[in-house]
């Protein structure tokens, strides 16, 4: 049974035997044109984005302490990015940004696009300054 770091690995190990490794400059530009046009730079990175988010996803779902978290009172966003940290794996670079970047969409496929919002609240240490919140949508609060 592959890990979901290993199965990362053999994808971008794919890539790289898929990727001829050009000779000149003029190689290098034909070649970039042709992944320009083929479309298979933006594939690539909406297919890592996708197990990305479909393994935090399913991490997320089976962590019953933060689901319930969710379900009652929601939590900070920097909280959830911070969850969502933990469960990259360590050959994804700049985990933080990547985390970031994953929030909105995890939330969406955890919750449904419109069964979560966030909300601005007072932060506990001091009042004066505010945090964002991601709480759940009750029925009827759209």
């Amino acid at each position: 049974m592959s890990t979901f770091a290993d199965r990362l690995r053999q994808m971008a190990a794919r890539q790289r035997r898929a990727t001829r490794y050009p000779e000149s400059v003029d190689d290098q530009a034909s070649q970039a044109r042709e992944a320009e046009e083929s479309g298979y730079e933006s594939r690539r990175g909406e297919d890592l984005q996708e197990a990305l988010l479909r393994n935090v996803c399913a991490e997320l779902e089976s962590d019953e302490a933060f689901m319930n978290r969710m379900r009652s009172t929601g939590d900070t966003w920097i909280n959830v990015r911070n969850r969502i940290e933990q469960l990259l794996p360590d050959l994804v670079v700049n985990t933080a940004e990547r985390a970031h970047q994953l929030v909105s969409s995890a939330m969406n496929e955890l919750f449904g696009k419109n069964g979560w919002k966030t909300e601005s609240r007072p932060q506990k240490k001091n009042p004066e300054r505010s945090v964002t919140w991601i709480v759940l949508v009750e029925p009827g609060d759209e």
